[in-house]
């Protein structure tokens, strides 16, 4: 990622289900029951759950898809995780954006194929990664992080899930204090106070178009709704949208689909 980390594996940028599982992959088991058990394959390797317990050698060398059995007879699925399994799967350090608001963030900040994006708050590294797989190969995402710890985390959670995509710098840095890129066609901030960066972000330097700030809770959003920004094309105040997305789950059924509760 950046000129320093461009060695090595190339950009995963799709999935290719016709690989035969390989050591050192990601995969999840699933049960008739909608269980998931996170694993990482290990030649030699174990996996023990209430269900049993199963060799890793089973499914190294076979296709994604495949079912094994445990020893107690229990069948299990096993399959590379969607990048949305990813993001609430892993073990992390910051609280993370979950796939529906992913997925909104992307859609309404109009981050398209070939776009420079920089992102302040690394985090766990979710969004940075649906950014770069939205930007795609001709763009590029610059990620700022201003804990060591958090940016180390989510390194190696970009190299476990995308290998080191040469389109992708991440940075300890503070954007309070200033925002190095010019140019940038979005800008992302997942930051606690985020309305105090708007004076880098939405100058014409560093932002050619549209800013989109990425707020934790709803009461973040409020106190910059009255601070004055400057940005092309919105004037002092720019345009401004508070939004809230809902997922809720159904059980599927041949006669209704109820919600969950």
């Amino acid at each position: 990622m950046g000129s320093a980390t461009t060695r090595g594996r190339g950009p995963k940028l799709a999935r290719v289900t016709d690989r035969t599982l390989q050591a050192g992959e990601v995969v999840l088991l699933h049960d008739k029951a909608g269980r998931r058990y996170r694993l990482v394959l290990a030649a030699g390797g174990s996996y023990s759950t209430h269900a049993g317990s199963l060799a890793h050698d089973a499914l190294i060398g076979q296709p994604e898809g495949t079912i094994a059995t445990t020893n107690l007879g229990r069948r299990l699925l096993a399959l590379r995780p969607t990048f949305a399994e990813q993001v609430v799967e892993r073990k992390r350090r910051a609280q993370p954006i979950y796939p529906k608001d992913l997925a909104a963030i992307l859609v309404h900040a109009d981050v398209s194929p070939g776009d420079l994006v920089v992102e302040a708050g690394t985090g766990t590294g979710a969004l940075t990664m649906a950014a770069l797989r939205a930007v795609g190969p001709g763009g590029r995402v610059v990620s700022y992080e201003v804990r060591d710890d958090f940016h180390a985390a989510a390194r190696a959670a970009v190299e476990e899930v995308m290998g080191t995509p040469p389109n992708l710098e991440l940075r300890v840095g503070d954007v309070y204090e200033g925002i190095a890129e010019r140019g940038a066609d979005r800008v992302l901030l997942d930051l606690p106070e985020p309305w105090r960066a708007l004076p880098h972000a939405a100058s014409p330097r560093v932002l050619s178009h549209k800013w989109k700030t990425v707020s934790p809770c709803e009461s973040i959003g409020l106190p910059h709704r009255h601070t004055p920004i400057s940005g092309p094309g919105h004037g002092k105040r720019g345009a401004r949208e508070l939004l809230r997305v809902r997922r809720r789950p159904h059980r599927g059924s041949e006669a209704r689909l109820p919600p969950q509760s």
